[in-house]
């Protein structure tokens, strides 16, 4: 019978995939783009948890207005993610039907994103609030305790929720939280920057010292 028992990998070999996928790039010549990303939680206006058919409804409507046609389906066959291949811009759910992420292609001018977030902003903005629902701001979804915390029925999402189970496992001896589904009603947004081998430890240092200024001006925000 053969042996499915596999050895673990090494802390050496973890090392080196961790360098070849994070740092070797580091080293080849950059440019000076940026890439942004906004995670946005869908509320129901009326108080009453969002509304999987009209989110449903919005994002074949956006894709009909939109030159989106690259398409993912989840196993019911809604669209969870399009993606426009002339600039890499991407409309997705972020874990579930309640958050609403659009992300964009890399450029060399923010104006030029902000240019296209705030038509599609406009455009699902509008079609929402037809239907009662709205599009906000803020980091953790208003609405979390009414609204169906349910993943995104595809694989990834299936496997992502059960890893975040697995906390329970380890006992007391890690401090977690007993959130697991935090995915499915948190929201961040994040900027790429391009950083060379040599400014990414001031870099990183830079944007560490950061974070306790942005989580005061930016309470509850992505």
């Amino acid at each position: 019978m053969a042996n499915n028992h596999q050895e673990p990998v090494s802390a050496t070999a973890l090392d080196e995939a961790l360098y070849e996928k994070y740092i070797r790039p580091t080293q080849r010549p950059r440019s000076s783009l940026v890439g942004v990303e906004f995670e946005l939680p869908v509320v129901n206006l009326s108080g009453q948890a969002v509304s999987f058919r009209t989110v449903h409804e919005m994002t074949e409507e956006f894709v009909r207005r939109f030159p989106f046609d690259t398409l993912h389906r989840d196993d019911e066959g809604e669209i969870y993610s399009a993606v426009r291949s002339g600039n890499g811009d991407t409309l997705s759910y972020d874990c579930s039907y309640n958050t609403l992420e659009l992300s964009f292609g890399t450029e060399g001018d923010m104006h030029t994103i902000e240019d296209r977030f705030r038509a599609y902003y406009t455009v699902i903005q509008s079609m929402l609030q037809q239907s009662g629902h709205s599009l906000t701001g803020m980091g953790i979804n208003p609405h979390y305790r009414v609204n169906l915390n349910e993943s995104v029925p595809n694989g990834r999402y299936r496997m992502l929720l059960h890893h975040l189970k697995s906390y329970r496992r380890y006992g007391h001896s890690i401090p977690f939280h007993h959130h697991p589904n935090f995915g499915l009603f948190s929201c961040a947004s994040q900027v790429q920057l391009d950083v060379d081998e040599k400014t990414l430890p001031e870099v990183l240092n830079t944007f560490t010292k950061l974070e306790p200024l942005k989580s005061l001006l930016f309470a509850n925000s992505p």
